[in-house]
């Protein structure tokens, strides 16, 4: 899954949470993309998939971002949304040049697991080394993901159209607790 359908999933796990918790779900469920950094170095690979995709990294992710905060309920969102995104790509996994699934026990073990995968991996993905031509084989993948774009799309508009309604109300003299 894109990084973009990792923020809709997120987005959509806090859409009716207080405005910091949702703010960490959405954060965790994209932060183990954040090894896209290093995607032009030898080994990238043998990194993605690994260090920032592992059940190590959600628990240090998730203490990281509690005690930076102040937080534990922020902390444990973030947690949770970097699990969520562990779990979408086990589930959604057809690039073979670094494993089909995700190391969950890294560093204790680099074996990357797909249990329950949704896709067939094409053993011509040339995978990361051609990046154009692999997402040409993901495709097939977006069909997954764009409704949970027009989703997270929807509320967020809805969401907003509602807070201007009340920002409105609250001009003509009533007083109504905004929920933005």
């Amino acid at each position: 899954m894109t990084p973009l359908g990792h923020g809709a999933v997120g987005y959509l796990l806090g859409e009716k949470r207080s405005r910091p918790i949702a703010l960490a779900l959405l954060v965790g469920a994209v932060l183990p993309d954040v090894d896209f950094a290093f995607l032009a170095m030898d080994g990238f690979n043998e990194l993605h998939r690994g260090v920032t995709h592992s059940l190590g990294f959600a628990v240090i992710a998730a203490l990281a971002a509690g005690i930076a905060v102040h937080n534990r309920g922020a902390g444990f969102a973030v947690g949770l949304g970097v699990l969520s995104h562990l779990l979408i790509d086990s589930a959604l996994d057809s690039n073979p040049s670094n494993g089909i699934g995700v190391a969950w026990l890294w560093p204790i073990t680099d074996t990357v697991w797909s249990p329950f995968n949704l896709l067939s991996a094409e053993q011509n993905n040339p995978g990361w080394a051609d990046p154009l031509t692999m997402m040409k084989h993901a495709a097939p993948a977006l069909l997954y993901e764009i409704p949970l774009w027009l989703l997270a799309t929807a509320l967020w508009v809805r969401r907003r159209q509602r807070g201007i309604r009340q920002y409105d109300q609250r001009a003509d003299g009533q007083t109504i607790r905004r929920s933005i």
